[in-house]
């Protein structure tokens, strides 16, 4: 198996945390039922003028590069 890394960007209010939550874990469950071990999110946050800027690096295995 190798490993991939998957990158999701989020801009919003720094209030706007639970729809970014479910969608990074329906994200994340996406990638498990195609067959990906989730090895390690990174997260990294940005406070911009307009938002914040979120980041999210998802690192899997798989046999194959996983299209979402």
């Amino acid at each position: 198996m190798s490993k991939f890394v998957y990158v999701y960007e989020d801009v919003g209010t720094i209030r706007r945390t639970q729809p970014t939550t479910n969608e990074l874990n329906t994200l994340l469950y996406g990638l498990q039922e195609r067959g990906a071990k989730i090895l390690d999110v990174k997260i990294s946050t940005i406070d911009k003028e307009l938002g914040v800027a979120r980041s999210f690096l998802i690192i899997y295995e798989a046999g194959n590069v996983i299209e979402l």
